[in-house]
């Protein structure tokens, strides 16, 4: 799971970075990067990119391998560099944000590639599981933005099980305790099921209280359509 915690180390360290500031903005105001300058000694640590293996990115074509594992290095060097100093995060900042946003360029179609195939997958089986039962289905594109991955479409279910309108919707690739999220919910009044993708496997369970987390399957979604 190294991959995971890297991705999610870069996640963090955004928010840490800029909180109001997509990865892809080529250029930042005054304000932005002062902000970013002013919190470089929460976000500038060899711990935003721990877990970092360019193994782990065998997909990359041989440039992109090369240019992602210099970033990396460039990176760590500049955080053990700080090594504690008054003044040195601050200083280190912009080079090493420069350093952080060749990383994500680099990452960011294959981690939003994989997420979307991670959903289509699982929308596709649940319409098929839909289509078995003759309950009515149909999907329609929904619009995300995420500070790593950017923004992208991803399909939403809607479907009618012959009493209730019901909606499998993507909500985020970055929760807690996962590594993506998505809504099973009763509309109108959205009382909904999370799906949740932990450890390479999708689990649905109540989003309330302590309810018995289920690995998805056919049985287990029709389970919580009719419950």
């Amino acid at each position: 799971m190294a991959r995971e915690e890297f991705i999610q180390n870069l996640r963090h360290t955004l928010s840490l970075a800029a909180p109001s500031v997509e990865a892809d903005t080529a250029h930042l105001n005054a304000a932005e990067r002062a902000r970013m300058i002013f919190s470089a000694d929460e976000w500038l640590k060899p711990e935003s990119v721990e877990g970092f293996s360019v193994d782990d990115f065998a997909g990359l074509d041989a440039s992109s391998r090369k240019r992602l594992v210099a970033a990396a290095k460039g990176f760590a060097a500049m955080a053990a560099a700080v090594n504690g100093a008054a003044d040195g995060a601050a200083n280190q900042a912009q080079d090493a944000w420069d350093k952080l946003q060749e990383i994500i360029e680099i990452i960011r179609p294959s981690v939003q590639a994989e997420w979307s195939a991670q959903v289509e997958s699982l929308v596709n089986q649940a319409a098929d599981w839909c289509q078995q039962r003759e309950w009515i289905a149909k999907t329609k594109k929904k619009h995300l933005k995420d500070k790593l991955i950017g923004e992208y479409d991803l399909p939403q279910l809607h479907f009618y099980d012959g009493e209730n309108h019901l909606l499998l919707d993507p909500i985020a690739r970055f929760a807690p305790g996962t590594s993506g999220l998505v809504d099973l919910a009763l509309l109108p009044v959205f009382d909904s099921m999370m799906v949740a993708r932990i450890g390479g496997d999708w689990y649905i369970r109540p989003d309330y209280g302590q309810g018995r987390r289920r690995k998805w399957s056919e049985a287990s979604f029709v389970d919580a359509v009719q419950r």
